[in-house]
């Protein structure tokens, strides 16, 4: 079977993508699966080191051919190529370039955060919500803390009375994945999941030493439980 390829891009021009695939060294994505407060949200996360010996993924180099658009917060993604089928593997937005001026080797190390980033940086108040869905409490929460992409199975429960005032956006998630044991990922498109309790994931990652020196991908998952609180 042939290897899959990996191609990795960023989006320093609004609506068109960069294939940097040539100057990678290394990716390293995390990722997790929520669970309420059984298993805590942790946005996904993914580092890259690029070689940076023409100083083009230097942001002070006005003749980067990437000049100036080499800054924070522009969209970066990795894909996965195998037999004939494309598969995203993360996509997110940059949060720190780190230049490494050792001139022997000369390296850009770039983090990069998921979508669900947003939801431990700002604070949310909603109107009072009577007898709404579960999954339109999920729609709410995640529409008012700016998530642009999300994808909410329908959840049969009904919640009577909720407020939100001025309050934490990723307590509420939790608060709502807690209630019915569901649960929460971002998928390598970048978008944030929630699913329901009898979700299994059985999470596959391909990996090829032909295209990096060096790559690895990781996604923790848990299996289904019933947990019981006896006072």
């Amino acid at each position: 079977m042939p290897d899959p390829t990996y191609t990795t891009e960023i989006e320093f021009v609004t609506g068109s993508y960069t294939d940097i695939s040539s100057d990678c060294y290394k990716i390293n994505i995390n990722t997790s699966m929520a669970r309420g407060v059984y298993e805590p949200i942790t946005p996904p996360q993914m580092t890259v080191i690029l070689d940076n010996k023409n100083r083009q993924f230097s942001p002070q180099n006005s003749a980067s051919p990437y000049y100036p658009n080499i800054k924070i917060g522009k969209r970066i993604r990795v894909k996965a190529t195998y037999s004939g089928t494309t598969y995203g593997l993360f996509s997110g937005m940059i949060s720190t370039y780190a230049i490494d001026p050792n001139p022997g080797t000369p390296m850009c190390n770039i983090n990069a955060g998921g979508e669900l980033g947003k939801l431990q940086k700002n604070e949310i108040k909603l109107s009072i919500l009577t007898d709404h869905s579960i999954t339109s409490l999920f729609s709410a929460v995640l529409s008012a803390s700016l998530i642009s992409s999300y994808v909410i199975d329908t959840l049969d429960e009904v919640v009577g009375y909720t407020w939100y005032d001025n309050v934490s956006p990723m307590d509420k998630i939790t608060e709502l994945l807690t209630v019915g044991n569901y649960y929460l990922y971002t998928d390598g498109n970048g978008i944030v999941r929630v699913k329901d309790r009898y979700f299994i994931s059985n999470g596959t990652a391909v990996a090829s030493y032909n295209e990096f020196y060096d790559f690895s991908y990781s996604m923790d998952e848990t299996s289904i439980i019933n947990r019981a609180l006896i006072e």
